[in-house]
């Protein structure tokens, strides 16, 4: 498939640009300064963020640059330079998570800058000999400075706010001015509520600068902006950088389309591209969407994705224990961070984290397709939509290797298509992209990232409020002196409250797969290029344990409802789409045993596979139907091994449903596949009358069948007309015996067997199909011959118990 990036050369990046205008809480919006910064001959744009800084001046600045353009870099050398000043500062580094405060720690000392002036906010709390006012230098998280408690408490521990109304005690009775550094705001939305923007109030009037830093700010960034200007007087400076790529940084890109209804750490798709990077020599740190899934890889070291990963880097760091400080105990900060010398499995790594491995391949697990749905929110990680999949795909710092696993994106409206599009690039698109959509999905359509204002907009004042705008005019008109306060939020706070929500569900239609596609598509990711889409997810079985995996794969690919057939269903079109998804949709590999190599199965090649996936397929039936063909199940409900599903099974299975439609139907015509089995049953019926036999062999009475049939089995024009129309019917009508996927058909068109011979292998398959037989060679004063002993005259089992495809397709 030729990738359609190569023609979107050069396209321009999309980002979130902060404008004056877009603060219109200001009094006067051209007093804010809004400055483009360029990046060096390398990419980075310190240079440029330090030459339009002034130390000395009360103000807010924000920071808007592309990701892997040295922002932390650019922090820590303003965090020197305000230690070294003349003047002495209070500087803090409000970190979004505990996990990052370490690493900002480390960079500031790597900086030069003595362990102790640096407090930490795992001390707090803590009995320790350091005094927190003697270091110059504050490392805390914004849940620490804004007093966020978090869901499992009302108020800020009462450490915490010692520390921090001590620390602004000191500096308002020492004249001491203080800088706050907000590293990925994007990551610290939720914290600035109205209720705890009051505790940023403590420091008004000792606040110098704020700087705020993202490469994805959002909606909501651009209300905490302006709360945090209003702590510098309104002052506020945008250094704003275009997205510029650099072609030599850029890893590569590969796109895995995975159609899995949830993914499980067992998915096979997965494990191969796993083993594929570990053959190439590549070191692997997998970011999962799902805490679970992270987990799941991580304690099962000896099946699915976990085997390979443990075998090759022994024992996985497992970064999902979520990072949050409002633990009851102060100070209990986990270990399961990322460590750069580990192969990491996790969720808590999306931002902050610099991955700079050599030969190194970053997995990114995105939500699969049962997380679209409405009533759940099921994209754990990326649940911030758009900006968290960004964050993620920029962890990769050095040139390597990103490998997303995603569902196929919903269809899309290419008529939303932007309008710099060229005619080529449109077709391009077009083509690509709907030749990887999810074709039964809703919609989505292309919006530009600026827009995502109007769709706040519209959404508050068209539907929120408008639903309640009598209501809302009917109580502020009313006398409610002494009742509690009853306002409709206002607009800001809701994009602050609420807003995010809403852009994540409606953007791109909510869907994350399209808007990556796009992006990859567009070439809208900085740090990497598009290089290589898989459409077709590979399925591995292995004999023997065919049942077990049809199993994993219907409850892990498949809607398993759509799978419980009901009488009013057609066994035979769910038998056939199912075949169709094995064989179209996915890559489907075989082995006989351990040692063989996997094999490519082409419809009707396997007979064993086939003959298999029938058996399933009987077995899929709801419970009351299994009964005729239990398996042996382990804890889980699954099939330890497979059970055979002979062709003795389909034929009784389509005698006992053309006997339902004979007795159930008054007409006397039948289709032809119907009649082909009642002739069936009447040669069955033909032979347990009139051809079984009776001896006594040692005392014991046995019931027998000649190998051979004689002369008249098939003699009469009756019976040859029936014969013929049966053998034709089943040739050329029978989904089963015309794909040969049981042995029958073969023998009736050959042109060297005779009309006899084929009566003879007919009788042969009958006694095979309809009775449990031993062979035995009988020699008595009677008869010397081999027969045919009959254990047991199989039964024609109740319809309701058995598969049905003779019965027409309405």
């Amino acid at each position: 498939m030729e990738l359609p990036n190569t023609s979107f050369q050069n396209f321009p990046i999309e980002f979130k640009e902060l404008n004056p205008e877009y603060f219109s809480e200001f009094n006067d919006v051209n007093e804010i300064i809004k400055i483009d910064i360029s990046a060096d001959e390398q990419g980075y744009i310190n240079q440029s963020i330090q030459d339009n800084i002034n130390l000395g001046e009360k103000n807010t600045i924000v920071i808007n640059s592309a990701v892997g353009q040295g922002k932390t870099y650019s922090i820590i050398e303003i965090v020197k330079k305000y230690y070294d000043s003349d003047e002495n500062y209070l500087i803090f580094i409000a970190s979004p998570f505990i996990s990052l405060v370490e690493q900002y720690y480390n960079a500031v000392i790597a900086k030069g800058i003595p362990q102790e002036q640096i407090y930490k906010y795992e001390w707090i709390g803590k009995d320790r000999e350091i005094d927190a006012w003697n270091c110059k230098i504050q490392i805390v998280t914004a849940n620490c400075l804004l007093g966020n408690p978090g869901d499992n408490s009302l108020i800020n521990s009462k450490e915490k706010r010692n520390y921090i109304n001590y620390l602004v005690e000191k500096c308002e009775s020492n004249n001491k001015k203080v800088v706050f550094i907000y590293d990925e705001i994007h990551d610290t939305i939720h914290n600035f509520k109205e209720k705890f923007i009051f505790n940023l109030w403590k420091w008004k009037n000792v606040i110098h600068k704020n700087f705020i830093i993202s490469a994805t700010f959002n909606e909501a960034s651009k209300i905490v902006i302006g709360y945090l200007a209003e702590l510098t007087e309104n002052k506020l400076k945008i250094l704003e950088s275009k997205r510029v790529v650099f072609p030599e940084k850029q890893s590569e890109l590969y796109l895995h389309f995975n159609p899995a209804s949830h993914y499980t750490y067992t998915n096979d798709d997965i494990v191969e591209l796993v083993r594929e990077l570990i053959d190439k020599e590549k070191k692997i740190d997998i970011l999962s969407y799902s805490k679970k899934l992270a987990d799941d890889i991580c304690k099962n070291t000896t099946k699915g994705i976990g085997k390979p990963l443990f075998e090759t880097f022994g024992r996985l760091q497992n970064c999902t224990v979520n990072n949050s400080e409002n633990d009851s105990m102060l100070g209990n900060i986990s270990s399961n961070r990322y460590n750069p010398e580990k192969c990491n499995v996790g969720t808590n790594f999306k931002t902050g984290i610099n991955i700079e491995k050599e030969n190194h391949a970053l997995i990114i697990i995105m939500p699969p397709s049962r997380s679209r749905s409405s009533l759940s929110n099921k994209y754990g990680i990326f649940s911030d939509g758009a900006n968290s999949i960004i964050q993620a795909i920029a962890r990769q710092r050095k040139k390597g290797q990103i490998h997303i696993i995603l569902p196929p994106p919903n269809k899309f409206d290419f008529n939303s298509l932007p309008n710099n599009f060229t005619e080529d690039q449109k077709k391009k698109f077009t083509e690509f992209y709907g030749s990887i959509e999810d074709k039964n999905s809703n919609t989505v359509s292309y919006s530009e990232l600026k827009y995502q204002a109007r769709l706040t907009w519209d959404f508050y004042f068209n539907e929120l409020k408008e639903n309640v705008i009598k209501e809302i005019s009917y109580v502020e008109e009313s006398q409610r002196k002494g009742h509690t306060r009853l306002e409709f939020p206002d607009y800001h706070l809701f994009r602050l409250d609420d807003g995010e929500k809403y852009i994540a569900k409606n953007f791109f239609g909510g869907d994350l797969s399209s808007y990556v596609t796009y992006c990859a598509i567009t070439n809208q990711f900085i740090n990497c290029r598009l290089a290589s889409v898989t459409v077709k997810p590979t399925l591995f079985f292995i004999k023997g344990k065919i049942q077990k995996k049809l199993k994993e794969f219907i409850d892990s690919y498949l809607d398993t409802n759509k799978y419980i057939f009901s009488n009013s269903s057609s066994h035979l079109l769910h038998f056939q789409e199912l075949r169709r998804i094995i064989f179209n949709d996915y890559r489907s590999l075989y082995k006989t045993d351990i040692q063989d190599q996997y094999i490519q199965i082409r419809p009707f090649s396997n007979k064993e596979f086939e003959q298999q996936l029938l058996s399933y397929y009987q077995r899929g039936m709801p419970e009351n139907r299994n009964e005729l063909y239990k398996l042996d199940f382990d804890n889980n409900g699954d099939p330890i091994d497979d059970e055979k599903y002979t062709r003795g099974d389909y034929f009784r299975a389509c005698i006992s449903h053309s006997l339902r439609i004979q007795n159930s139907n008054s007409q006397r015509e039948f289709s032809p596949l119907i009649n082909a089995y009642l002739n069936m049953d009447y040669f069955r019926k033909k032979l347990i009358d009139d051809y079984i036999k009776y001896m006594t062999i040692s005392g014991a009475d046995i019931q027998y069948l000649l190998n051979t049939p004689n002369l008249e089995f098939i003699s009469s024009t009756e019976d040859i007309n029936k014969f013929d129309e049966m053998i034709n019917s089943l040739i050329n009508y029978d989904f089963i015996i015309q794909n040969q996927i049981f042995d029958f058909k073969n023998i009736f068109i050959r042109t060297d067997y005779s009309e006899l011979d084929k009566k003879k292998a007919f009788y042969k398959y009958l006694k095979q199909d309809f009775f449990e037989i031993r062979e035995r060679r009988v020699n008595n004063s009677h008869m010397n011959q081999n027969i045919s002993e009959i254990i047991q005259i199989l039964d024609i089992p109740d319809a309701n118990m058995v598969i049905d495809f003779v019965s027409p397709i309405q």
